[in-house]
């Protein structure tokens, strides 16, 4: 948890310095506002400067063989380093190494420094290594995780929300490797990060794309993560209509995306983060294809997450959930805002002040970045928490 936690805090910083650029099609929205590049902007000083050196120490205190150790054993391979306690030794393995190359490759897009680019040619040789031992495409730490989507591709579905097929939240843990292999493409040019994001998604396209609409929906209701935008971004990058048709599907998780197309909250009682990323998806959808239902979603999800269930410092979630809207008195505890959710939400900020640059939007990402997520980071040693508290403990 700590790694995650900090790989947000370092991409979170990054994202107050450039975002992705959106694909320019005949049929695509002109977005007025648009972002500094990775480098045009330096911290000098200051609270975010002293965040970022902390961060980057720790980044480099990190070891690439550790996060890649699962996808070895799993490709057949012989790992060179045991795998990181926490998360990374238990059924959600692989998610930290997708954070790692996004944090690695933001960092070195920003500052320039070379040790970040040689650990991100490094973690990218081997994983196209591991992909090239699965033979198909496939590459993924999670265990059974070939099990799991044999039978997910034969139409044997189930799922409990946080488990597809008894496998702890695997497509959620795919979306992070696949957008640390987008962004090490998009931000450090990598090439070969380019090829193995292609045929992991030439392999999920086979795995999914026969599935009946029915089937797809049992899926989805596994936290996927932002699957959708992920598939976007490749398709941007491509220009391959399989990939875009996929993030299609991803995108139409009817028992959320239906109601917010409408303009009806029905959050209450949901896991927060599981449907941020996923309205992030739906945002970079309506940039790519002009769809109005996506932008819809992302401009009510946004309103209503800002005015209805976020706290004073931007925060939202108690325990990770989404509660009654517009109560929020009687849910103070010390599981308030998760971190994660924040950073999301910044994101979907970034996509809509690009759209209209509105103050509202500003505001609040002013208020969220400097009140949480600086906020969530030890100053002293640089460690970032799961939920910054709003209440005292007893």
């Amino acid at each position: 948890m700590r790694i995650e936690k900090y790989f947000y805090g370092v991409c979170a910083l990054c994202l107050l310095l450039s975002c992705q650029q959106v694909a320019k099609q005949v049929d695509t929205p002109v977005l007025p506002t648009k972002p500094f590049e990775m480098g045009e902007v330096v911290i000098t000083k200051g609270p975010f400067k002293h965040a970022e050196e902390k961060e980057t120490a720790y980044l480099l205190e990190l070891e690439p063989d550790r996060f890649l150790s699962g996808f070895r054993s799993e490709a057949g391979l012989v790992p060179k380093a045991p795998k990181y306690e926490g998360w990374e030794s238990l059924g959600v393995a692989g998610q930290s190494l997708g954070h790692y190359l996004s944090a690695c490759a933001m960092y070195y897009a920003t500052s320039g420094d070379e040790r970040f680019l040689q650990r991100l040619e490094y973690t990218i040789n081997e994983l196209d290594s591991c992909q090239q031992a699965n033979g198909d495409g496939y590459l993924a730490a999670t265990p059974d995780g070939k099990r799991i989507f044999k039978e997910v591709s034969a139409g044997k579905i189930y799922s409990q929300g946080f488990d597809l097929n008894g496998g702890w939240v695997p497509l959620y843990v795919m979306h992070k490797v696949l957008a640390g292999l987008i962004d090490t493409y998009q931000y450090a040019h990598n090439e070969r990060a380019l090829a193995v994001a292609e045929k992991l998604a030439n392999w999920m396209y086979g795995t999914f794309q026969h599935l009946t609409e029915e089937q797809m929906q049992k899926v989805l209701a596994c936290e996927f993560g932002g699957m959708n935008e992920a598939l976007a971004n490749l398709y941007a990058c491509t220009k391959n209509e399989k990939f875009l048709a996929l993030a299609q599907r991803f995108d139409n998780h009817k028992a959320i995306m239906d109601s917010l197309a409408v303009g009806v909250d029905d959050l209450e009682g949901k896991h927060a983060n599981t449907q941020v990323p996923k309205v992030i998806g739906a945002a970079r959808l309506y940039e790519l294809t002009g769809s109005k239902r996506d932008s819809a979603i992302a401009s009510f999800f946004w309103h209503t997450v800002v005015q209805n269930h976020s706290y004073v410092n931007g925060g939202n979630s108690d325990g990770e959930h989404f509660g009654t809207p517009g109560q929020l008195n009687e849910r103070l505890s010390t599981s308030n805002t998760e971190t994660c959710n924040t950073y999301n939400m910044l994101k979907l900020t970034r996509h809509l002040f690009s759209w209209q640059s509105l103050p509202e939007y500003s505001a609040y990402y002013e208020r969220a970045v400097f009140n949480h997520i600086l906020a969530s980071q030890n100053p002293d040693d640089g460690m970032c928490t799961y939920y910054t508290p709003l209440i005292s403990p007893a």
